[in-house]
């Protein structure tokens, strides 16, 4: 079975304070190193540091709780905004920026934070204006409120359990550093590369992968800026990226794009994660700025799970091979005897890099160094591919149906661009319904008659859809991953 040696980087207990010193000693040995590129300014590692020492005053009159929401745009203020907490001895909750404010209450609520930290992306003077401080009401009343938060500092990063609360991934500063060594060992990144900040840093995969690495590692990062859909592009160019990490809806997007915009001549690398990759845009992205694209599978609980070092394994639907430092093994499914070549398993992942557990409610599949996910895979000469997601199983009348293999039918048929297959919950019927939301080339690339013939010539009735919905593009959150929500609610035909 293929696996990579664990080889435990971090031992003992590392505390936040060796993120707080890589930070000081960047502004001893290279006060003047400009760190942050914008559009027509920059952010020194000096002037991030008057900032944190100016947002350090404010968080240092949070209440009792350790826990402060942090909220802001791709910037230098979000990076003090950082600093200045763990300095505070504060962990900070990373949310989008976008939250609409009643569930930026309800996180608050839920979790017992004790305020909000809002920073804006670029300082405007000498001042406080850029940043926002809110205290929570005296009593939360939240399933976190009045617990203990376990001593290990770091991030708390805000996902939904599966009962939709709000909950959060404990993730201590010794997993961060796992993490950003390990993957910066695995993608070959220096200290001359330039990250393009396009994905937002509250995400994990924009803090790992950007943040964190600008931070610790004084790698300079460039803040598009432009609201130009193809802004993040026109930044690279203009400040000669070479580190582009972003994700499958915006590599489809400039494909698909009459004009697509022009790449930089020094970008060398491109990683695509937080949703699947499909093969047709891997191979027009190569056909078209004559560079392949590198997947990068994890997950906030982890960090880093598996890569692509050769840049062809999107092309051919796999994810690569275990990042550096990363155990990958597959878990037999209860139904199935072992996970020999082929055969499908459940992920589960054992590295340095994984989370204490989640916060405030538990599960056993997350912590002590290994994380159970509810991936399914197996293995492909050696590379790991995924078949879909163990929660995402539909009762048909007591019979199951595997949201994936539908989907993998859908996608071989000519005009079919991305499918995605989800339950109908009927209320007193005693099982739920299959719907495919199907993204097509145009109007009238297939009907829902060829769509329904195509699966019933392949499947047996319960796992043909019920429900057929024909759109442009498959709804997604602001994280790029599709909203399956979102699919239940949509129009039936």
């Amino acid at each position: 079975m293929p696996s990579s040696c664990v080889r435990m980087a971090f031992v003992g207990v590392i505390s936040v304070d060796a993120i707080t010193e890589a930070w000081a000693r960047l502004v001893r040995r290279r006060p003047d190193h400009s760190l942050v590129l914008g559009s027509g300014r920059t952010a020194s590692v000096r002037d991030i540091e008057r900032m944190t020492g100016i947002a350090e005053r404010v968080t240092t009159s949070a209440g009792e709780s350790r826990l402060v929401i942090l909220v802001g745009r791709n910037g230098p203020g979000y990076l003090a905004g950082l600093l200045a907490l763990w300095r505070s001895d504060r962990i900070p909750v990373l949310v989008d920026s976008g939250t609409p404010i009643p569930e930026l209450e309800r996180v608050q609520a839920h979790l017992g934070c004790s305020a909000v930290l809002r920073t804006r992306a670029w300082p405007e003077g000498d001042g406080e204006g850029w940043l926002e401080w809110q205290d929570s009401a005296s009593d939360p009343g939240g399933s976190g409120s009045g617990m203990t938060v376990p001593i290990d500092d770091g991030v708390f990063k805000v996902t939904s359990g599966t009962t939709g609360d709000p909950r959060a991934v404990m993730t201590p500063a010794r997993s961060l550093l796992a993490d950003d060594e390990a993957l910066t060992t695995t993608m070959g990144l220096g200290s001359d590369d330039r990250f393009l900040a396009a994905v937002p840093l509250s995400h994990s995969y924009g803090f790992s992968s950007v943040a964190l690495p600008a931070i610790v590692r004084g790698t300079q990062i460039i803040v598009p800026e432009s609201s130009n859909p193809f802004g993040a592009l026109e930044a690279a160019v203009e400040h000669s990226a070479t580190f582009l990490p972003t994700t499958p809806a915006y590599l489809q997007a400039l494909v698909r794009s009459a004009r697509p915009p022009q790449a930089p001549s020094t970008m060398r690398l491109v990683i695509a994660a937080g949703a699947p990759l499909a093969p047709e845009t891997a191979r027009r992205f190569r056909k078209l700025y004559g560079q392949p694209v590198h997947v990068f599978y994890g997950a906030s609980e982890c960090g880093g799970i598996t890569y692509d070092r050769e840049g062809s394994a999107a092309e051919r639907g796999t994810l690569g091979t275990p990042v550096d430092d990363v155990s990958v093994e597959l878990e037999p499914l209860e139904s199935e005897a072992g996970t020999e070549a082929g055969e499908r398993g459940v992920v589960v992942v054992r590295s340095a890099a994984v989370a204490n557990g989640y916060f405030p409610s538990t599960e056993g599949r997350l912590g002590e160094g290994r994380y159970r996910t509810a991936d399914l895979g197996s293995w492909r000469d050696g590379e790991l591919v995924l078949h879909g997601r163990v929660d995402r199983t539909i009762n048909v009348k007591g019979k199951k149906v595997d949201p994936g293999e539908v989907e993998r039918l859908l996608r071989r048929l000519p005009g079919v661009r991305e499918a995605a297959v989800v339950a109908l919950v009927r209320h007193g019927a005693g099982s739920d319904a299959v719907r495919a939301v199907v993204a097509v080339d145009s109007p009238n690339a297939v009907t829902v008659e060829s769509l329904r013939r195509h699966l019933s010539e392949r499947l047996p009735p319960h796992k043909v859809p019920r429900s057929f919905l024909l759109v442009n593009e498959l709804p997604r959150n602001e994280r790029g991953k599709l909203d399956y929500r979102a699919m239940t609610r949509q129009g039936r035909s």
